[in-house]
């Protein structure tokens, strides 16, 4: 466990989570973690893992990321919380049960007097551990457990979840502005240029895309290309690129805004910003929305 050595035995309140893609209800987790700190007089700490536990549980069917780890850590870091604690999930991990992990890493660890988590969160050992167990073991061992209720509430009726899983649905039917609005900024992908003139941001690059990491389904979109987090600032360069259902993990520039793009500097990191859909491609690509209407339905485990 990384971050937590210096401060063991500190009280704190805890916000718990995988947290990939650190969207809206996410920082609803951090912002209330904050203020339960403040109350006690204790220190504010996002707990996290250092990989999707599905990669070690079930790799066959594991998610493609929203955000690699380096970008989520920036994000939590930056949300004002004290210290984002990462462990690393392993098999070990993995065994361990949700009794173990309240008694070692909350309580031992942490010492925490508050725990904030989403109303669907499971831990442990086969996920046998949720709230009730929380709760239950909270009043045994010394802390408060407060859920909350991660729904879209512009939506609907309010009772679309705001999750992970979602927002990786929308992505996959190339509703980018909607799956913006959920993770409060773009949806955004590293890249590195494999063809072209050098540059990341000018016409005719061929972009590599992480493997873990999940593009919008084929089709062409308004983007913004930056370094790092910038993607929907006046500084990005926006383009129009192509995601070509023949080559996965490649994104396709087509074309650049006037002006000369800025080259990215040797060492740093280049991003592209979903802004807009343009063109859908695809089997199933079509005006008839009765494939996206799974959206808001069925199980969604991943908060």
């Amino acid at each position: 466990m990384s971050g937590a050595s210096t401060h063991a035995r500190r009280p704190s309140a805890v916000a718990i989570g995988n947290f990939d893609g650190v969207h809206v209800g996410h920082r609803m987790l951090v912002e209330r973690a904050i203020v339960a700190a403040r109350e006690r007089g204790a220190r504010s700490v996002v707990l996290t893992f250092d990989r999707h536990p599905a990669t070690v549980v079930r790799p066959e069917s594991a998610p493609k990321l929203l955000t690699s780890v380096a970008r989520k850590l920036e994000l939590l870091r930056a949300s004002g919380v004290d210290e984002v604690v990462v462990l690393r999930f392993d098999e070990e991990r993995a065994a361990e049960t949700a009794e173990d992990f309240v008694a070692s890493v909350l309580v031992g660890a942490l010492a925490a007097r508050a725990v904030v988590v989403g109303a669907s969160f499971r831990f442990g050992n086969r996920q046998r551990g949720d709230v009730a167990l929380l709760e239950q073991m909270g009043g045994e061992l010394g802390f408060s457990v407060e859920r909350l209720d991660l729904v879209d509430v512009e939506a609907g009726d309010g009772t679309l979840p705001v999750s992970s899983s979602r927002i990786r649905l929308l992505l996959g039917d190339g509703r980018v502005e909607e799956a913006a609005r959920l993770l409060g900024r773009p949806h955004e992908v590293e890249v590195e240029a494999v063809a072209g003139g050098g540059s990341a941001v000018e016409t005719g690059a061929e972009l590599l895309v992480p493997g873990e990491l999940l593009l919008p389904r084929p089709g062409r979109y308004a983007v913004g290309i930056a370094p790092a987090g910038a993607t929907a600032t006046p500084d990005a360069v926006r383009a129009v690129v192509r995601v070509p259902a023949e080559r996965p993990s490649t994104v396709v520039v087509e074309s650049t805004a006037d002006g000369e793009p800025r080259a990215p500097g040797a060492g740093e990191r280049v991003v592209v910003g979903f802004l807009a859909v343009l063109e859908e491609s695809g089997p199933g690509a079509s005006s008839d929305d009765s494939s996206r209407r799974r959206v808001g339905g069925g199980d969604v485990p991943d908060r």
